[in-house]
């Protein structure tokens, strides 16, 4: 297995070799930065599948992340962001927490439809609802706050920078000590609840609809993507909000 220090080189080396010309996303973020210090996350459940995850870095904060093989050491795929993170979130885990310096200062967002794209795993119709998904991910917003988020039931809690591992580990400790048999019958017994409720067919159809949705040609769709190409990505956000005047 590789070590952080391979797996920030490859990182290094995979973003800068992906020249992905059609995500201005990726190519803006590309443009200035560096590899930040890697995460390796294990595996529990699959032995040999573990891999770093590798935030890209400039003066805004985390622009991309890299996930690489922590076995092969290649880059297994990458992400960016239009809204720089302070922090890594992981989306779909049993608990969540937002970490910051003080309530609020942590930032969430689902900006994919101000880049023309869809929601692979559209999850947020579970958390929050619908009234809530439809304002969030309809507008484009990614600029919302730690406080909102665990309102919205996205998070479970907030907690102050630097405490965020203490806390993960009294709940795991307070999980830990119960009974391992019974504890993974009532997680099953819950996940299999959403199943029953439609949401693998719900995540399947919302798949579908992203594909439908990268595989589209709009006239708007099109002349952000000319501009992003040609000026840069906030060249294009900015002709998109100026269409309808948006401050």
């Amino acid at each position: 297995m590789i070590d952080g220090e391979a797996a920030a080189e490859e990182a290094r080396r995979g973003l800068l070799r992906t020249q992905l010309t059609n995500d201005p996303a990726m190519a803006s973020a590309l443009d200035e930065g560096q590899p930040g210090p890697p995460l390796l996350v294990t595996r529990l459940d699959i032995a040999g599948r573990d891999y770093y995850l590798v935030p890209w870095l400039d003066s805004r904060g985390i622009v991309a992340v890299a996930q690489i093989d922590a076995q092969s050491g290649v880059l297994a795929s990458a992400a960016a962001f239009s809204t720089p993170l302070t922090r890594l979130v992981m989306t779909a885990n049993d608990a969540r927490r937002a970490v910051s310096d003080r309530l609020g200062q942590a930032v969430f967002g689902e900006p994919e439809l101000r880049f023309g794209s869809g929601i692979v795993a559209l999850l947020m119709p579970w958390f929050a609802g619908p009234k809530k998904t439809k304002e969030w991910i309809l507008s484009g917003n990614d600029k919302v706050t730690a406080a909102e988020a665990m309102a919205w039931g996205l998070v479970n809690r907030v907690v102050p920078d630097g405490q965020h591992l203490d806390a993960a580990l009294r709940l795991a400790r307070d999980i830990a000590v119960n009974d391992r048999v019974k504890v993974s019958m009532v997680k099953q017994a819950i996940n299999r609840t959403f199943d029953i409720m439609g949401m693998r067919e719900a995540l399947a159809l919302a798949m579908e609809t992203e594909v439908q949705l990268e595989a589209m040609e709009t006239p708007e769709g099109k002349t952000f993507r000319e501009i992003a190409r040609k000026d840069g990505l906030k060249a294009a956000l900015a002709w998109r909000d100026a269409r309808f005047g948006a401050e």
